[in-house]
C-alpha cells in the first residue's frame, strides 16, 4: 500500500527526543521533497512526480522534479511512490492534562499527518486537568496552559499542531461537566464571554444546559467582540433560531434529528418525558 506523507508529518520522523523539545528549538531546516505525488485537495488530479521545497516553515516553490530546482543546502528527501498532502484539520477534540498533551497527543497528531486542531474545551473553573495523566478529577485544562501549548507550538520549542480552542464551556445553572461554567443569568453570559475574549479564546462553546435568554446575551456579546459562537444546542432554542440568531455550528448535529421530524414537537415531547440515558457527549 503506498505511504500517505503530510508534511509536517515528515518533520515529525526527524524530531528530536520528546524530553529535548522542552529547550530552545533550533533554526527550521530547510527540505525538498523530490520526485513525489502531489495531492493538492483542490480538485485538481493527483500530480506525479513533483518537487516540493521548503524554507522549514512555508513552501516556497512547487513543481515538476525535471525543471524545479532545489537550492544548495536545503535537506533532500526522496519521496517517490509516496504521496504528499496538506496537513489536515481535526474539528474537535478535547485536549487535558498538560504532559499528556505534549508527550503523546500532539506527536499522535503529527505523526497522523493532523497539522491543526480544534480543542472544544479550552478553559476550566476548578477541578482542571492535571499533569498527572492518573489525575483524572479535571476534564479541560486552563485556558493559561492552551496559551503556552500554542506559544511553544509556534516558536517550534514543541513540535505540535496548530491549536485553536474554545472557550470554557458555557452551560446552565446545574452544569453536567465539573469545571465546565455555570451561568444564571444574562449578566453572568455578557461577563463570560468578556472574560472569554480576555483570555485568548478563539471561540465560544454553548451547552445544552443555558438558558435561551442567557445563549442570546452570548450570541449578542460575542458578535460585538467578534468571536464565534460553536457547540451544542440549548434547550429550548431550536437548531433554526440558533443558525438565525449567528450560532456557527452545532456539534454531534444535536437538534438537528428532531427538527428533521414531521412531527417535531411530538419528538421532543418524548425526549423530555424519557430524558437522556447516559451524558452527551462534550
Amino acid at each position: 500500500m503506498p505511504r500517505l506523507l503530510a508534511c509536517v508529518g515528515v518533520l515529525t520522523l526527524f524530531a528530536p527526543p520528546l524530553s529535548s523539545q522542552t529547550s530552545a528549538a533550533p533554526a527550521p531546516t530547510p527540505i525538498a521533497f523530490i520526485h513525489v505525488t502531489l495531492i493538492a485537495m483542490n480538485g485538481d488530479p493527483p500530480a506525479p512526480d513533483q518537487t516540493v521545497v521548503t524554507d522549514g516553515r512555508h513552501i516556497v516553490a512547487v513543481g515538476p522534479a525535471a525543471s524545479t530546482r532545489v537550492p544548495s543546502g536545503v535537506r533532500r528527501i526522496h519521496a517517490r511512490g509516496s504521496f504528499l498532502i496538506p496537513g489536515l484539520w481535526d474539528m474537535h477534540v478535547h485536549l487535558a492534562g498538560d504532559r499528556e498533551t505534549r508527550q503523546v497527543d500532539f506527536p499522535l497528531f503529527l505523526a497522523n499527518g493532523v497539522t491543526g486542531v480544534r480543542d472544544m474545551w479550552g478553559d476550566c473553573i476548578a477541578p482542571c486537568a492535571s499533569d498527572n495523566a492518573a489525575d483524572t478529577s479535571g476534564y479541560a485544562p486552563s485556558a493559561a496552559t492552551v496559551r503556552r501549548w500554542k506559544k511553544d507550538v509556534a516558536t517550534g520549542i514543541v513540535l505540535g499542531p496548530r491549536v485553536v480552542a474554545a472557550s470554557n464551556i458555557f452551560d446552565g445553572p446545574k452544569p453536567l461537566w465539573p469545571g465546565s461554567l455555570p451561568i444564571h443569568d444574562t449578566t453572568e453570559a455578557r461577563q463570560a464571554v468578556e472574560a472569554a475574549a480576555r483570555k485568548g479564546a478563539d471561540f465560544i462553546k454553548v451547552y445544552d444546559g443555558l438558558e435561551p435568554p442567557s445563549f442570546f446575551t452570548v450570541l449578542r456579546t460575542a458578535r460585538g467582540l467578534r468571536l464565534p459562537v460553536v457547540g451544542h444546542l440549548p434547550r429550548g432554542v431550536s437548531p433554526g433560531m440558533a443558525s438565525d440568531s449567528g450560532q456557527q455550528s452545532l456539534e454531534h448535529l444535536g437538534g438537528i434529528a428532531t427538527a428533521c421530524s414531521s412531527d417535531s414537537a411530538g419528538v421532543a415531547d418524548l425526549r423530555a418525558r424519557f430524558g437522556q440515558d447516559t451524558p452527551t457527549g462534550a
